[in-house]
C-alpha cells in the first residue's frame, strides 16, 4: 500500500510539474510573438532603442560615401520635452547622410508614419521603386525627397528626374514637433504620375540636416 501510495503521489507531482511547465511554455511563447509580430497597423518600425550608441554601429544605418565629402553628425537621445522618451536627435557637423535599407516585406509598406521636429535644413529621402501601370515594361528607382512646408507645393525634379523634391505637411504637436503621415503612393504620382509610372517598392530611407524624430513605421 505505501508503495503504490508513493508511486499514486509521483505521478501527482510530476503531472503538476508538467502544467507548470506547460504554462511557462505558453506564457514564453506570448512574449516573442508580441516582440517579433508586425505593428497593428504596419509592417515595419524604424527605431532607436539603442542609442546613446550610433545609428550606424550595427544598427542598420550607414553612412554612404559621396562626391561631397562630409563628416559623421552628432547624434543624441532626445531631450525633455519631447513627445516620447526615446528617438533621434541629429546635429550636423557639415555635410552628411544617414542610409537605412528596408529590406524583406517592409519594402511592400505605402505609408511612413512618424513624428518629428525638423529644422529649416532637414531633409527625408526615401529611395522607391517605380514601375508602368502594366508592373512590366519600365521599372526604376526614383529619389523623393521631402521638406516640411505649412502648405503644398509644386514638386520639382533634378535634370535627370531621378530626384524629385516634394513638400509634406504635418500635423502640429507643440514645440516646433509635428505628425506626419506620408502616403507614398501619392507623392509617387505628384512626382511621376505624368509619365504613367507608380509605386510599387521602398528601398531605403535618408536622413540629412538638423532634425528630431521618432521611430518611423512603415505602415501598409
Amino acid at each position: 500500500m505505501v508503495v503504490a501510495w508513493l508511486i499514486l503521489r509521483s505521478h501527482v507531482i510530476l503531472l503538476g510539474l508538467l502544467n507548470a511547465l506547460s504554462w511557462v511554455l505558453i506564457a514564453l511563447g506570448f512574449v516573442v510573438w508580441r516582440k517579433s509580430r508586425p505593428l497593428s497597423d504596419g509592417i515595419d518600425a524604424i527605431s532607436f532603442d539603442y542609442l546613446p550608441d550610433k545609428p550606424w554601429n550595427g544598427h542598420g544605418w550607414a553612412l554612404p560615401k559621396e562626391d561631397r565629402q562630409g563628416s559623421p553628425p552628432n547624434v543624441f537621445s532626445l531631450p525633455p520635452g519631447a513627445p516620447v522618451a526615446r528617438g533621434l536627435r541629429v546635429k550636423p557637423t557639415g555635410w552628411y547622410a544617414l542610409d537605412y535599407d528596408i529590406v524583406g516585406s517592409a519594402q511592400g509598406c505605402r505609408r511612413l508614419k512618424f513624428d518629428a521636429k525638423f529644422a529649416s535644413d532637414a531633409r527625408l529621402y526615401v529611395l522607391v521603386e517605380v514601375t508602368s501601370k502594366d508592373r512590366h515594361s519600365v521599372s526604376r528607382a526614383v529619389w523623393l525627397q521631402f521638406y516640411p512646408t505649412a502648405f503644398d507645393e509644386k514638386p520639382r525634379s533634378d535634370a535627370t528626374g531621378s530626384e524629385w523634391v516634394l513638400s509634406i505637411t504635418g500635423k502640429p504637436l507643440g514645440s516646433g514637433w509635428e505628425s506626419y503621415d506620408v502616403s507614398l503612393a501619392e507623392q509617387v504620382q505628384r512626382a511621376v504620375g505624368s509619365q504613367d509610372l507608380t509605386y510599387k517598392q521602398t528601398q531605403r530611407v535618408r536622413l540629412r540636416g538638423t532634425l528630431s524624430v521618432l521611430p518611423i513605421k512603415l505602415s501598409r
